[in-house]
């Protein structure tokens, strides 16, 4: 996935709906819960080629509406996942920067280790 993909993706992972009476909301569906960050970014890249795809149509139909809002779901999980990921790596990194100031070795090497393992699953 292009990084400028996954950054944008990560900017927007908190989408909101304006509030809608429960009898206007329409049908929710099942989503797929990611289990892990490879889990989300393959869920994430297939749901948004699928998405595409759709939005590619001239007009969109009602299934193609439901689809859409159906495959929302689970891109909502794979951004979450991704979030959730993404800020353990940056918890990971500021305990680096805040030990490399202490000249703390130990817990450099440590953190660093778990930041890079963390890392480069994003990169992949």
């Amino acid at each position: 996935m292009p990084r400028s993909l996954l950054a944008l993706a990560l900017s927007t992972a908190v989408w909101t709906a304006p509030a809608l009476a429960d009898e206007d909301r329409p049908q929710h569906f099942d989503a797929i819960e990611p289990k892990s960050l490879q889990e989300a970014l393959s869920y994430f890249t297939v749901y948004s080629e699928a998405l595409e795809a759709l939005l590619e149509k001239d007009q969109l139909s009602g299934a193609d509406m439901t689809r859409i809002h159906e495959m929302s779901y689970t891109l909502e999980n794979a951004l979450g996942k991704m979030r959730d990921e993404l800020a353990n790596t940056a918890e990971a990194l500021e305990a680096v920067h805040l030990a490399s100031e202490r000249v703390d070795e130990d817990t450099v090497r440590r953190q660093g280790t778990a930041f890079l393992k963390a890392a480069r699953q994003f990169s992949k």
